[in-house]
């Protein structure tokens, strides 16, 4: 259960995710896509599959603002996991 001080983290997580909004926030469709799947494709097929956690939050945010203003991704798990390779498998025994 994540900490009171540390929403977005929790060193007990079984999981990383990424997602396409804030918990107040709706996600938006841009036609066969959301826009934060749009966002996360774009990003990966620039960054050449190597990119950890945080900078691919870094680069989505910074690509969704194409599509839409109205949403913002968001990124929740082990601490020590985010700072792995997105594409990688999980380095750090649970």
């Amino acid at each position: 259960m994540p900490t009171r001080g540390r929403p977005n983290f929790s060193d007990s997580a079984k999981a990383t995710l990424q997602t396409a909004c804030r918990y107040d926030q709706n996600s938006i469709g841009t036609g066969s896509h959301g826009c934060f799947t749009q966002a996360l494709i774009d990003t990966i097929n620039q960054c050449g599959m190597q990119i950890t956690h945080p900078d691919l939050l870094t680069q989505v945010r910074q690509a969704i603002t194409k599509y839409t203003s109205k949403q913002i991704p968001q990124l929740r798990g082990r601490p020590v996991r985010l700072e792995e390779s997105f594409l990688e498998g999980w380095n750090y025994s649970i």
